[in-house]
């Protein structure tokens, strides 16, 4: 694959991020016939993330039959009993959460585009606003992007299939006018 063009202090940041990856033991040398480019993102902090883009390894591997669990399944009355073990493992091996990206004892936390509280799990009201705000589509794209943006929360509206029908016949071959 041809690589990116990376200005010269981003080389430079990926390549420090690699060396100190492989000093630790995340990753290592390999002869793999694959390879994957990656990407700098800024952070809210001003640093750099790298991110791998495995677009194209993952055309060539075959799909998890396994589906992402529904988000509620995550908070059954046994969460709070594996963050404990979770938290007693990382001390053990004396790792540490980034205190700026954990929330603890908090009535509401943002997690996934979701609210989740003592009452359950809700729609993230910024998304909803958008919703209201989408402007009428004008082309399949637009169609697109928007049934992709209210799908998300597909599970919390009442026959959204039914609902979402007439838009989805719009995307189809020749549907839109």
């Amino acid at each position: 694959m041809r690589p990116y063009k990376y200005s010269y202090h981003q080389k430079k940041e990926i390549v420090r991020q690699v060396q100190e990856l492989i000093k630790v033991g995340h990753i290592r040398h390999n002869q793999s016939a694959y390879s994957s480019l990656v990407i700098l993102v800024k952070k809210k902090n001003n640093k750099w993330r790298m991110c791998v883009d495995y677009r194209d390894l993952n055309k060539a591997t075959i799909p998890d039959k396994f589906p992402i669990p529904v988000i509620e399944e995550l908070f059954w009355e046994e969460h709070m009993q594996f963050l404990e073990k979770v938290l007693e493992v990382l001390g053990d091996h004396q790792l540490f959460a980034n205190k700026e990206k954990c929330l603890f004892g908090h009535e509401k936390v943002e997690y996934l585009r979701h609210i989740i509280s003592i009452h359950g799990v809700e729609m993230d009201p910024t998304k909803v606003s958008s919703v209201l705000e989408w402007t009428i589509p004008k082309n399949v794209k637009g169609v697109r992007g928007f049934l992709g943006l209210t799908g998300y929360y597909r599970k919390f509206i009442k026959d959204y299939g039914k609902i979402a029908k007439p838009l989805t016949k719009l995307t189809r071959k020749d549907g839109f006018r």
